[in-house]
């Protein structure tokens, strides 16, 4: 049949009528012809709101309709593919359809979707893993210079909790070499101080120069950030006139945790807490 011939025949179906047709037992024989039903039917989105297909047919059509979720760019139409068209069909997910050559091209609403959804799947069965999702995302965030998917002037991309919108979940595979992939340290220090990033710092297994270099770019940000905004381990590397800001009740509590947590407390560090407690100092203090 010519290509156009198909295209005005199938879209003379409504919804539910090509919901009836693929519903048939067996009816599917060959996937790429699927795809280029979806991909000639105008109303697929309407379709796939609207029709529930079995297994057998489900499966082979989230690879003809996965590019089009992926390519979409208004936060709505995102939330519309994720939530209602695919979420019966993500369980269907594949480590083709989420390798770097699937996911690259995505609009950054659309993979910011996916790390959430990623977030929370249920890996029982699928033949990839929460390593494999990383290194999708690693790829996809790879830049020379700006960080992607970050636009000031974009209200859609202007949010500063770009680790967690785009890593989250995902935060404990990240190294020190990952993040100066992302962009360089002047651009990228600008997220550091947004408390949804530096909640995802608690992870006990990031490395060591991971963390000391986050907490190098939070002070290059803003050099009187308040130290106990940051998780324990992190104040360890904290620069000592940032501590000057604290009173002597916490000052107290910061001396004990850092001499617990810490290997060595910088002199610079327990000079400023020192002076914090002022002539308010006896053996209880020491």
């Amino acid at each position: 049949m010519p290509r156009d011939r198909m295209h005005q025949l199938l879209n003379s179906i409504p919804p539910s009528g090509l919901g009836d047709f693929l519903r048939r037992p067996d009816v599917v024989d060959n996937d790429a012809e699927l795809c280029v039903i979806y991909g000639n039917y105008i109303q697929t989105p309407m379709f796939l709101d609207s029709e529930s297909l079995p297994e057998s047919v489900r499966r082979p059509t989230l690879p003809c309709v996965w590019p089009v979720a992926l390519a979409s760019s208004e936060r709505s139409e995102v939330n519309a593919w994720f939530d209602r068209r695919l979420h019966n069909y993500l369980v269907f997910l594949t480590k083709g359809l989420i390798s770097p050559n699937s996911t690259h091209n995505a609009s950054c609403l659309a993979f910011q979707k996916l790390v959430s959804v990623l977030g929370e799947y249920n890996y029982t069965g699928a033949d990839f893993e929460r390593r494999q999702v990383f290194d999708s995302i690693r790829a996809y965030l790879a830049s020379a210079s700006a960080p992607r998917c970050y636009n000031p002037s974009n209200p859609d991309l202007n949010s500063t909790a770009w680790f967690a919108e785009y890593i989250g979940p995902f935060m404990a595979f990240l190294t020190l070499e990952d993040l100066q992939t992302f962009g360089s340290a002047e651009v990228m220090q600008v997220f550091t101080v947004n408390p949804l990033n530096i909640a995802l710092l608690n992870h006990s297994s990031l490395p060591l120069n991971l963390t000391n270099y986050y907490v190098e770019l939070v002070y290059q940000q803003d050099s009187n950030f308040n130290p106990l905004l940051l998780p324990l381990v992190c104040r360890c590397v904290a620069p000592g006139p940032a501590f000057s800001q604290l009173s002597a009740g916490d000052s107290m509590m910061v001396l004990r945790n850092l001499t617990a947590v810490c290997a060595s407390v910088d002199p610079q560090v327990s000079a400023a807490l020192a002076g914090n407690f002022g002539n308010n100092v006896d053996a209880s203090t020491i």
